[in-house]
């Protein structure tokens, strides 16, 4: 049976874009949901070959592709395709998203570039979790490595604010 068995839908999919090269956007595009499944480098390389293609599921397998790099840790991957992922971002997923570039241009030593998404995501957060508590010990130590007291003030009073009984 096909149903469950991610690699051989997988393999469907890209057989009929082979087929119908009219829908390959469409076809490869389902064929990289199915290989997410199961091989994460297999699935960046089919979301690549859908941003290339330039059709009308371009921008989301390009979202598709940052959330799977920030996954796999590929960072560099992950900022590489932002601009074409925004376009795609369900507007429930955009705080996630925003902390997902934060820490993506943190990772990669680009402090200056991840303070304004985690600005935003910080905006969003009203209660305590893991995600919040994150992202603002990261935010910290950007506005450390920034010398921005500004940032660092204002992070800090979210910090208070989110968590009151942290020492």
């Amino acid at each position: 049976s096909i149903i469950g068995n991610y690699e051989k839908s997988a393999d469907m999919f890209r057989s009929l874009a082979e087929k119908h090269p009219d829908m390959k956007d469409e076809f490869l595009f389902q064929a990289a949901c199915n290989e997410s499944r199961y091989n994460s480098e297999i699935a960046s390389e089919t979301f690549k070959k859908v941003i290339e293609l330039k059709g009308n599921h371009a921008s989301l397998a390009a979202y598709n592709l940052v959330t799977l790099s920030f996954q796999n840790k590929d960072y560099s991957l992950v900022i590489e395709n932002i601009q074409n992922a925004q376009k795609s971002v369900p507007k429930d997923s955009l705080p996630m998203f925003n902390f997902i570039l934060g820490k993506s241009y943190y990772c990669l030593d680009k402090f200056d570039s991840a303070i304004p998404y985690f600005n935003d995501f910080l905006k969003t957060q009203s209660k305590p979790d893991e995600y919040a508590k994150n992202a603002i010990l990261i935010q910290l130590m950007c506005a450390q490595k920034t010398n921005n007291e500004t940032v660092y003030a204002h992070t800090f009073e979210k910090l208070t604010q989110l968590f009151p009984n942290d020492p």
